[in-house]
C-alpha cells in the first residue's frame, strides 16, 4: 500500500507539473499575441545606439538564462559612441532583445568556444547597419524561413511560441521602415542584419 501510495503521489506530481508548464506556455502565448497585435502611438526621438544595444544585451542574457541556463559567450560590441538613431526606444530594445535571445540560445552547450559579436556602422549618410553574429548551431534555409513566420518556433520544447522574430520584424520593418535579413548555415552560425534609417523621413 505504501508503494502504491508513493506511485500515485508521483503520478499526481507529474500531472500537476505538466499543468503548470502548460499554464506558463499559454500565459506566454497570450502575452506574446497581445504584444504582437498592439498598435500604439510611437514616440520617435534621437537616441544613442550603443546604450540601446547594451540594454537589450542584458535583457537577452537574462531571458536565455531562464530558458537554457548561463551561456558563457565571448561578447564583442563594436559601436561608435556618437552613433545616433531616431527611433522608438522601447520598441527597438524589444526587437533587439528578441534577436539577441535567439543568438544566446543558439550558443547553448558550446562553452568557451561560444562567440557573440555585435557591430554597427553606417551606410551612406542615412542608414544604420547593425549586425548580430553568433557561431552557434545555425539554421538551414527552411528553418530561416520558418523563423520569420508566426508560431513556427524552433524551441517549442522550451516554451517558445514563435513570435520573437516576427515581432522584431514588425518593429524594424513596419514601425521603423527598416529591413531585417538573416544569413545562416547549419552547424556554423547565424548573422542577423538590421538596417534602419538614421532619421525619419520628413512629413509633408
Amino acid at each position: 500500500e505504501v508503494l502504491a501510495g508513493n506511485a500515485r503521489g508521483a503520478v499526481a506530481t507529474e500531472i500537476v507539473g505538466k499543468i503548470k508548464e502548460r499554464f506558463r506556455y499559454l500565459k506566454t502565448l497570450v502575452n506574446g499575441l497581445l504584444e504582437y497585435a498592439k498598435e500604439t502611438e510611437l514616440e520617435f526621438l534621437i537616441h544613442p545606439v550603443k546604450p540601446m544595444v547594451t540594454e537589450a544585451l542584458g535583457l537577452a542574457k537574462a531571458n536565455a538564462r531562464d530558458r537554457v541556463g548561463d551561456v558563457p559567450a565571448s561578447e564583442t560590441v563594436v559601436i561608435p559612441e556618437d552613433l545616433e538613431l531616431e527611433a522608438c526606444r522601447p520598441r527597438i530594445i524589444q526587437a533587439l532583445t528578441n534577436i539577441l535571445s535567439n543568438g544566446f540560445e543558439a550558443l547553448e552547450g558550446m562553452g568557451a568556444t561560444a562567440v557573440l559579436e555585435i557591430t554597427a556602422t553606417t551606410s551612406g549618410a542615412d542608414r544604420l547597419i547593425l549586425k548580430i553574429h553568433d557561431n552557434g548551431c545555425g539554421m538551414d534555409p527552411s528553418q530561416v524561413e520558418n523563423a520569420k513566420k508566426r508560431f513556427r518556433s524552433l524551441k517549442k520544447e522550451r516554451g517558445g511560441i514563435g513570435l520573437g522574430l516576427p515581432l522584431a520584424l514588425k518593429v524594424i520593418e513596419r514601425e521603423h521602415g527598416g529591413r531585417l535579413g538573416i544569413e545562416s548555415e547549419l552547424g556554423t552560425g547565424t548573422t542577423v542584419i538590421v538596417e534602419l534609417p538614421l532619421t525619419r523621413e520628413p512629413r509633408g
